[in-house]
């Protein structure tokens, strides 16, 4: 398991919580799985 890749999943998941945390987890939820 390459330190890259867990790099990259870590700051793809902060990168998602902050979408949500900024737009609210309704909306968020909806947009992304509509």
């Amino acid at each position: 398991y390459e330190p890259f890749i867990g790099v990259y999943v870590i700051s793809y998941a902060w990168a998602a919580m902050r979408l949500c945390m900024t737009h609210g987890p309704a909306r968020y939820f909806r947009e992304r799985w509509n």
